[in-house]
């Protein structure tokens, strides 16, 4: 049987190479913004020209145009793959975060409900409760930041709520991700040692109970 260790240590690790992934896609984007106003600008000038109101386009501005179109295609694609590689980066870490939350309270619901029952050691109990309560602080980190990370990417989007003003999230955007990508590691590798921890818990409570059941010649399973 596959621990629990194992599925969030492998869940962990693609939520963490969504996030690294979608930050190198981010660096990649750098003067998006910028070519995206100066091509919205050169079309603007040479709007007259193509209404056909009798005015040439200047040669220089046709080759800006075209210089500045192929540049901010380029960019605007990587930036589309960049916002889906980040919506995905940041459902995954919130699963990966939920996931922990979720089971650290039904594996402490289960270690009350056997210790009560078999009367067993009442710091098994105690050692389950100190590590879930140890461990939700690193769970809503991990959610709480990769939140932050994806309210300032979309107020430093140039086509977003905040276009005239994008420009001035760029950089906090860039320092939060940089961050914010070892915030969310760092708590992934705390969860994962606590997870770690409450298997042996685990193992210690079975093997409580095995003991309990065959002194009272009980079946024993297993």
């Amino acid at each position: 049987m596959v621990s629990m260790t194992r599925i969030f240590f492998g869940l962990a690790l693609f939520a963490a190479l969504l996030v690294v992934t979608d930050l190198l896609l981010g660096h990649t984007l750098f003067g998006y913004g910028q070519t995206a106003r100066q091509y919205a600008t050169v079309l603007q000038k040479l709007e007259p020209a193509r209404r056909g109101d009798g005015s040439q386009a200047e040669p220089s501005l046709v080759k800006q145009r075209d210089e500045l179109r192929t540049r901010f295609l380029a960019q605007q694609q990587r930036m589309v793959l960049h916002f889906w590689v980040g919506i995905g980066a940041v459902l995954v870490t919130l699963l990966v975060n939920s996931v922990c939350i979720t089971y650290f309270i039904g594996t402490h619901r289960w270690c009350r409900e056997v210790v009560e029952t078999y009367e067993l050691d009442p710091t098994l109990l105690a050692s389950s409760y100190s590590l879930k309560r140890r461990t939700f602080p690193w769970s809503f980190a991990g959610i709480l930041t990769a939140i932050a990370i994806a309210s300032f990417g979309a107020a430093a989007d140039p086509a977003g709520y905040l276009r005239n003003e994008a420009d001035k999230w760029v950089w906090p955007h860039y320092g939060c991700s940089l961050v914010g990508t070892g915030v969310i590691i760092g708590c992934f590798g705390v969860q994962l040692m606590n997870i770690s921890a409450n298997y042996k818990v685990i193992c210690s409570v079975l093997a409580r109970v095995k003991q309990v059941r065959q002194a009272s010649g009980l079946n024993v399973s297993g």
